[in-house]
């Protein structure tokens, strides 16, 4: 299992692979924040494709990284990861790194532990949050799904099969992503 984290220093992104495995919960009810408390059950391994009448992803709000954008299509591929901060990122942290009592920095610890990609269809006319970086700090702005490449074309892509170094969280009602925010990483 690989769990992926991520440091802004001097203007640059530095990756840090750490292994671990843990467990999760649901999704905060509000916008992206880097001062949330979240967890996310992911699906396993042993988790069976969803059949015709099986929703991709339940109704609510999930981290993902993105691995694809079809803007022709408007749909959106993605792997779905855990998102953990405040006690549940310690303890899962704690668990998987005994000798590093002091939890994560920054808080937060993001789980990736299955390869499993999921595809939904987006909503018409959906708005991203997206965080601009720059050196007065982080900044937000609503830039339309069609734009979404050109955002990620302003940082060289992670080389993991992901399009941008940040999660964001989709929030899918009736299989379809209505609304898709970035996730502030410190």
């Amino acid at each position: 299992m690989t769990v992926l984290r991520y440091q802004l220093l001097t203007g640059s992104v530095v990756l840090v692979a750490l292994l671990a495995g843990c467990g999760g919960g649901d999704g905060p009810a509000a916008g992206p924040s880097p001062a949330t408390t979240t967890a996310t059950t992911p699906a396993t391994d042993a988790t069976p494709t969803p059949g015709p009448s099986e929703p991709v992803l339940a109704d609510r709000r999930h981290p993902v990284y993105v691995t694809a954008v079809d803007t022709a299509q408007r749909r959106l591929t993605f792997d779905l990861i855990q998102y953990l901060t405040g006690d549940a990122a310690h303890d899962a942290y704690v668990k998987d790194h005994p000798d590093d009592p002091e939890g994560p920095p920054n808080d937060y610890y993001i789980v990736d532990d299955n390869p499993r990609l999921r595809t939904l269809p987006v909503e018409p006319g959906l708005e991203v949050t997206v965080y601009w970086l720059g050196s007065g700090g982080a900044s937000t702005e609503r830039i339309g799904f069609d734009e979404l490449m050109d955002y990620f074309a302003t940082n060289p892509a992670p080389e993991d099969g992901r399009l941008w170094f940040a999660p964001f969280w989709l929030t899918v009602q009736d299989g379809v992503v209505v609304a898709m925010d970035e996730q502030f990483i410190p």
